[in-house]
């Protein structure tokens, strides 16, 4: 899980962790699909285009 830019608490600038275990231990097993992605997008934070969307500053296609 990304934590990066989780709020900090008020007295530490620490980012406190995230422990996933027992969500993937209650569905870990699950079967939840597949999705075929077409490309990804390269974006700039805070940078939007007119769409509201963040602007894409380059794309991978995948085959």
């Amino acid at each position: 899980m990304n934590v990066k830019f989780r709020k900090r608490t008020v007295r530490t600038r620490k980012i406190g962790s995230f422990d996933a275990r027992d969500i993937f231990e209650q569905y870990g097993s699950e079967e939840w699909g597949e999705y075929v992605i077409g490309e990804a997008h390269l974006s700039q934070r805070f940078k939007y285009e007119r769409s509201g969307y963040y602007h894409r500053c380059a794309s991978i296609p995948f085959p």
